[in-house]
């Protein structure tokens, strides 16, 4: 690795391809591995790729990120609307055209240096068969369409065009999603932000993780019901994944414990009621993390109908870490613990 050429440059020969690539790279925004997010800086969110009267699409106004080599990138523009021909539709069942952005260089082999917006088309195929035909390395995909036989325009009901160019941000900006699956695949560095067209919230990156910061601490939270209690025993409390009130960041519920979603430093309250028993002199609660008792809260005396408070903090070594809760009572018979809370949150990385 050596110091690039700055941007700009008094050099007379100018500023090489890759330096250039290479410092507009750095006002990208990026994910962990420090590669750019190419796709388009958001001017409108309507359609991009629309249909015709003809076998062709327009491709509206726009900016454009594009990458060679997943380090620098090219920026340009699409200053108006453009037409893009495809070819006549299949005669019997369907294909799929990819509409694709590409910048390319006598450098990088292309043969000329300018840009293209073009379209491949895909083979034909039964539609449960379709497979989408690969773009040239270096282009962003703009929109597929699906084809169907007969179709004559691509705005009949015989052409199904999908959106699926991907937004992307300066460094530092809010990066726009389409849905929760865009989401969950763009994984920046903690304090990232992005905004789903599909919710309109504002997610920020905490912990490996997206959080929504109108509940910023409180990751998952379960109110259970009745479990009954054998005496003189710790007893594990049931169907925790019965009552969830809030699941942010993926967190794993099953009958007898929660799984945490990725490693951390997580804070975890629970609260336990018993049913009314003036026999024996205790009640409890108990949190086990990895099958191991992690803080227990033991109280007496007997007779208690009250809440049994317990506040303790987990480290989590491994994605598979898991959450559960146990109670106690010693009556001498079985005794009901009626609604229990339980609330984790992830308050950090691990250090």
């Amino acid at each position: 690795m050596v110091a690039r050429v700055s941007f700009p440059t008094g050099l007379a020969t100018g500023l090489p391809i890759l330096d250039t690539r290479l410092a507009l790279a750095s006002l990208i925004a990026r994910d962990t591995t420090g590669a750019p997010r190419v796709g388009i800086l958001p001017a409108t969110y309507d359609p991009i790729v629309t249909g015709r009267a003809t076998m062709a699409y327009t491709v509206a106004d726009l900016s454009l990120v594009t990458s060679r080599d997943g380090r620098g990138v090219e920026m340009w523009r699409n200053d108006g609307a453009l037409t893009v021909t495809t070819t006549a539709a299949p005669a019997t069942n369907a294909r799929i055209d990819v509409i694709y952005a590409k910048a390319r260089f006598t450098l990088s082999a292309d043969g000329v240096d300018t840009t293209i917006i073009d379209v491949v088309q895909g083979a034909t195929a039964a539609i449960a068969s379709l497979v989408k035909p690969a773009i040239p390395a270096g282009a962003v995909e703009l929109a597929t369409a699906q084809v169907r036989a007969g179709a004559t325009a691509t705005t009949s009901s015989s052409v199904i065009i999908t959106q699926t160019v991907p937004y992307t941000a300066t460094a530092g900006g809010v990066v726009p999603v389409r849905s929760a699956t865009e989401l969950a695949a763009w994984s920046p560095l903690d304090g990232a932000m992005a905004w789903s067209i599909e919710t309109g919230v504002t997610y920020t990156r905490r912990g490996g993780v997206w959080v929504d910061p109108s509940t910023p601490l409180v990751s998952f939270e379960t109110t259970t019901g009745v479990t009954n209690l054998l005496p003189s025993q710790w007893i594990a409390k049931a169907n925790l994944n019965s009552g969830v009130i809030r699941n942010l960041g993926g967190f794993v519920a099953e009958a007898a414990q929660i799984r945490v979603p990725s490693p951390g430093i997580y804070g975890i309250s629970c609260a336990m009621q018993f049913g009314g028993s003036a026999a024996g002199t205790a009640r409890g609660i108990r949190l086990s993390i990895d099958g191991v008792a992690s803080a227990t809260n033991l109280l007496g005396p007997g007779g208690r109908t009250s809440d049994v408070y317990l506040q303790t903090g987990l480290a989590a070594a491994a994605v598979t870490s898991t959450v559960a809760v146990f109670g106690y009572q010693d009556t001498g018979g079985n005794l009901n613990s009626a609604t229990t809370n339980l609330q984790i949150h992830r308050l950090g990385g691990l250090s």
